[in-house]
């Protein structure tokens, strides 16, 4: 919708993290669901789009000024991001679930960060994105 273009163009980067995260989140679940109903060709273009947001979210990285965390964020986003593929390829509920694990602890961390910022904390956390192309 033009209204949630509008929100993703105009988002500040630390909520743009934010709605990604959100985003893979609520895909994992209708994959998870779709694949423990043995609706596998539902699941593969939602699994498909998780897929992407995971890769947005490694691509808008940042790691000269994070560091260890961009570091670590990685390996994190490598990891959902794999168990994504893999789940898809093997119709698999549980690598899915592995994925909405990390992912699902990503977004609550990432949302007590916002929270903090909305407290009078820095805003961002360190190592994560600068800009997005999300979409």
């Amino acid at each position: 919708s033009s209204y949630r273009k509008v929100q993703i163009e105009t988002a500040p980067p630390h909520r743009l993290v934010a709605m990604l995260l959100h985003g893979a989140v609520t895909r994992c679940e209708q994959a998870q669901e779709a694949l423990e109903k043995g609706l596998h060709e539902e699941a593969r273009p939602i699994l498909l789009k998780g897929q992407d947001i995971v890769a947005e979210l490694m691509a808008s990285l940042d790691f000269e000024q994070g560091g260890e965390i961009a570091q670590r964020l990685l390996l994190l986003y490598d990891f959902a991001h794999r168990r994504l593929v893999e789940a898809n390829v093997r119709q698999d509920a549980r690598a899915v679930g592995e994925a909405l694990q990390v992912l699902r602890g990503l977004a609550d961390a990432w949302d007590a960060l916002q929270r903090g910022a909305a407290e009078g904390q820095p805003s961002t956390a360190p190592g994560q994105m600068t800009g997005t192309a999300a979409g």
